[in-house]
């Protein structure tokens, strides 16, 4: 993130005199946009006061639009609803005047994920289904997944929890079909947190170990630490044993009863894990070298 925001910098550099020039202000929407995803409200906060005079005297609706979403997201962020509403409420309405369907979309989508976490679920249920309906006309299953899972969130909010594992499961097959993986990763998440609230704290820490492989194989550490950080907010670590090690218990259990479950034969065990040959013996070999004395399995058998 950081390397990203030093990059814009030095692109905006070129256009400091002339701060109402469009690519200036793209660059800083950018910027903003960067912040938020690092979570760094308070210098996002700065360069929205830093360009709000100079986007009031823009002309250019898409840039208008990005603007005010990056706005409503920030105001979510810092709990300031109202603020939010009215800038969520502009970028639709430039989104509309663009005839942008999928700008309306996305920004109807986010609009109900900030009602959900105000908990308003009625206008929230609104926003989302008809989002949800844009991205089906449009047959945009990427959009269609993201917004799934907000649906997903805005019926975990209404307590029906049977509902929301249903909704994000099909979110999560359309990730998987178009590997998305920043958003099937966050579905994960969502499907993670579902299966706790269900009292399912095995399946919750089967699917947490299952975020973290992909979070470290396809996006990233600092991904996993993200993850791993919210995790530890809302689960029950037992007594005198750490988080860390109570998912590497629960990962050890999914691969001892897959491998088990095939008659330890690494190829049919990797199929069953949605993974690679090659990854599921490399994660035994470094990860749990045990499991190989524990069911008789040979290096000559783990490299045939």
């Amino acid at each position: 993130i950081s390397e990203s925001i030093v990059v814009l910098d030095e692109a905006s550099s070129t256009y400091e005199s002339d701060q109402l020039h469009p690519i200036n202000l793209s660059i800083s929407i950018n910027k903003l946009g960067f912040l938020l995803w690092d979570n760094n409200c308070q210098d996002a906060l700065e360069v929205m006061r830093n360009i709000e005079i100079p986007m009031e005297l823009c002309e250019d609706q898409m840039l208008l639009a990005r603007y005010h979403n990056q706005a409503g997201m920030l105001f979510v962020r810092i709990d300031k609803f109202d603020d939010a509403r009215f800038h969520y409420g502009k970028a639709i309405e430039f989104a509309r005047a663009l005839e942008n369907d999928r700008y309306v979309g996305n920004f109807l989508n986010n609009f109900a994920f900030g009602l959900v976490l105000q908990g308003n679920t009625d206008e929230a249920n609104i926003r989302v289904d008809e989002a949800i309906e844009i991205f089906e006309d449009l047959n945009d299953t990427g959009w269609l997944a993201i917004a799934l899972e907000t649906k997903s969130q805005v019926q975990l909010k209404e307590h029906k929890v049977d509902l929301a594992l249903d909704t994000i499961e099909r979110s999560i097959e359309l990730f998987e079909q178009g590997e998305y993986f920043g958003g099937l990763a966050d579905a994960l998440w969502v499907k993670t947190h579902i299966l706790l609230r269900l009292g399912r704290k095995e399946d919750g820490f089967m699917q947490f170990a299952r975020l973290t492989d992909l979070a470290s194989r396809e996006i990233g550490e600092y991904a996993v630490k993200k993850y791993a950080k919210a995790f530890s907010k809302i689960i029950y670590v037992k007594t005198g044993q750490g988080l860390a090690q109570e998912v590497s218990a629960f990962k050890n259990e999914l691969l001892m009863e897959s491998l088990t479950d095939v008659d330890a034969d690494m190829t049919e065990a990797a199929k069953q894990l949605k993974i690679s040959r090659k990854k599921l013996t490399s994660t035994i070999s470094r990860q749990f070298p045990e499991i190989y004395l524990e069911l008789g399995i040979t290096r000559s058998l783990m490299a045939a």
